[in-house]
């Protein structure tokens, strides 16, 4: 998602689009066999993680698009300064930390539940 932003945003734009299509299958196929409760206790605990870092990513993939754009339009002399740069790789380190977070919840919280 981060990355799309440096192709004019289109595929953070298709790729957030796509995860919230498979979240939405998921919760819907998940719902065909266990009560809501059940599907709530699956899911939640791995995307308090996940949703925020990734929705936080992708706002930052949209951002660098902006800048892509200012820039191509000649209304910035610069596509990406230092701070820009700083912000980036800030953003991405944060992203992989809460991916982490999520996939260990996942794997001895949710996983242990099965």
């Amino acid at each position: 998602a981060l990355i799309g932003g440096f192709i004019w945003g289109i595929p953070t734009v298709f790729v957030v689009t796509l995860n919230g299509i498979f979240m939405g299958i998921s919760v819907g196929e998940g719902l065909k066999f266990f009560d809501l409760v059940t599907v709530i206790v699956f899911v939640v605990p791995h995307n308090i993680f996940e949703i925020p870092a990734f929705l936080i990513c992708s706002a930052e993939g949209l951002r660098i698009a902006k800048l892509e754009f200012n820039y191509l339009l000649g209304n910035s002399t610069q596509f990406i300064g230092r701070k820009e740069i700083k912000e980036i790789s800030t953003i991405a380190l944060l992203f992989i930390i809460t991916i982490i977070c999520a996939a260990v919840i996942e794997y001895y919280f949710v996983i242990g539940l099965i």
